[in-house]
């Protein structure tokens, strides 16, 4: 039974590489709290992002159309997205919800269009705790709304930062990646404890997933933006929803740009 005020979060880890979290059979544990929510939910084993670089994988995530659909401009960073360019936030807001966008990436968004149709913005940068500290304090006046939340995090993209407290795996630019996996990975913990505190869970579809890869010299190649192999582009989504069954899906192909029809 889907309750009649269903409300969707949405969590982007920039940079996140499906191989490199635990469920997907790596050593390190590096997705502890993910991990937990994916037993819960639906994991896509096979998600595509539609392109390895963040402008042209956002633009597709938000509007449902691939990158070549788009002007050269855009992904460039020379111009936004068209003024009338429908994207998930303008829909979802024309629908009734409510709609936030928990941004980690400071303005530099705003100035592509991906902001629009979000009602309030909160704005941080590369700073994993206080984005979910923003995202719960707003979570705390929805109670009574529908809502949709896109909740970012840059941490798994360079450059690197040491969190004390967080899990070391080592000092090599892999290790360092681990490492903020693991720091983003705790945050998102938070959040989904903080839907329980809020007693939101039963009513609020969660979807985590990233715009890429990155690459540490397989085929080698090295970060991203560049290249199409599996590192750059096979990205986790993982759907936790009132009333679906936890399952993982391993044969059927899937993409970004399956988001929007799907939420």
């Amino acid at each position: 039974q889907v309750p009649d005020d269903l409300s969707f979060v949405v969590s982007l880890v920039d940079a996140l590489r499906w191989d490199h979290l635990h469920l997907a059979g790596y050593p390190r544990l590096t997705s502890t709290n993910i991990d937990r929510l994916a037993s819960q939910s639906v994991v896509f084993e096979k998600t595509y992002a539609p392109s390895s670089y963040s402008y042209a994988s956002v633009a597709a995530l938000l509007t449902g159309k691939f990158p070549s659909m788009f002007p050269r401009a855009l992904m460039r960073k020379q111009t936004g997205l068209a003024a009338d360019e429908a994207t998930l936030a303008t829909l979802m807001g024309t629908a009734g919800y409510e709609t936030i966008y928990v941004n980690d990436y400071g303005a530099e968004l705003a100035r592509a269009g991906f902001e629009r149709g979000f009602k309030r913005v909160l704005r941080s940068f590369d700073d994993a705790d206080r984005v979910t500290d923003n995202a719960l304090t707003t979570l705390q006046s929805m109670q009574a709304h529908k809502f949709f939340m896109l909740v970012t995090y840059f941490g798994p993209h360079d450059p690197y930062r040491v969190h004390p407290g967080t899990v070391r795996f080592g000092d090599r630019f892999m290790d360092l990646y681990d490492h903020e996996i693991a720091h983003v990975d705790h945050a998102i913990g938070e959040l989904l404890a903080g839907l329980e505190r809020l007693a939101l869970r039963e009513r609020v579809v969660v979807v985590l997933l990233s715009d890429h890869g990155e690459a540490f010299g397989e085929h080698g190649t090295y970060a991203h933006g560049h290249h199409l192999h599996e590192e750059n582009i096979r990205v986790p989504l993982i759907i936790r929803a009132p009333g679906a069954t936890a399952r993982r899906i391993a044969a059927e192909p899937v993409s970004l740009v399956d988001v929007v029809p799907t939420v």
